[in-house]
């Protein structure tokens, strides 16, 4: 049986790791008719052995564990105030899901196809994107990794979601533009997702966000190399255009 009786669309938040994807999910998830999971375990298999039923039972488990535990992830927690939820209210459900998982739907895209089926439900995707050199200098920061691995993981992950972006229904968020225009990119987010633009909701998740963009990009020593390689690989991806070392505005 469906736990949420009401439901018209799934939602995947997929992204490179530290590109404010954790953000995103618990944006959503404090919409009062969303629901939406921060990486359950199943989702690291894309839920391929699931029924419905299990699949909706995790995502609510996860989300009402990670909402009372205050949604911490890396070092942060992005716990947004809310009431409870009446699950008959709820129109969107979905996950954050592992990193690495957007890596397994590039591999085999019928997953896609069969997660629909399962739930007999649209499902959607939401494409978190944050200046790369600030993303890579963060995961070198956090992981100890050397930047050129860094750059090669991140890379990998662009690849994977820019053939994502294209089988299915997709909307690129970019993080600086959710701390700079908060409103604007909440409502698009809203009417992307069909939820309605409940002003408390607006509010809650605008006094939770940072005053400005973290420039993490500044805390390493780049080489040469590094920036040759990262300015080289921004080139290939749409959604990568605006970026530079010195500036998340630039236009294509």
């Amino acid at each position: 049986m469906n736990k949420f009786p009401n439901l018209r669309q799934f939602v995947l938040i997929i992204g490179n790791a530290r590109s404010g994807t954790s953000l995103l999910g618990s944006i959503i998830d404090a919409h009062p008719n969303a629901m939406v999971a921060n990486e359950t375990n199943a989702s690291k298999h894309f839920w391929s052995s699931l029924s419905a039923t299990e699949i909706f039972e995790e995502i609510y488990a996860n989300a009402e564990t990670n909402r009372e535990n205050g949604r911490y992830c890396g070092g942060y927690s992005y716990k947004i105030a809310q009431g409870p939820k009446n699950l008959n209210d709820i129109q969107v459900t979905g996950d954050k899901i592992w990193n690495p998982a957007m890596l397994l739907l590039h591999g085999d895209y019928s997953l896609l196809h069969h997660l629909e089926t399962t739930l007999e439900t649209n499902v959607s995707i939401i494409h978190a994107v944050r200046n790369p050199f600030d993303t890579v200098a963060t995961m070198h920061n956090r992981s100890g990794a050397p930047v050129m691995d860094r750059i090669s993981w991140y890379f990998m992950h662009c690849a994977a979601a820019s053939v994502i972006r294209e089988k299915a229904r997709c909307l690129d968020i970019h993080h600086e533009d959710v701390i700079t225009s908060p409103e604007q990119e909440l409502l698009k987010i809203l009417a992307f997702l069909g939820l309605e633009p409940n002003p408390a909701f607006l509010a809650e998740c605008k006094a939770m966000l940072f005053n400005k963009p973290k420039l993490t990009r500044h805390t390493i020593a780049w080489t040469p190399a590094e920036l040759e390689a990262m300015n080289a690989k921004i080139r290939d991806y749409d959604f990568l255009y605006r970026y530079s070392f010195d500036s998340w505005t630039l236009t294509r």
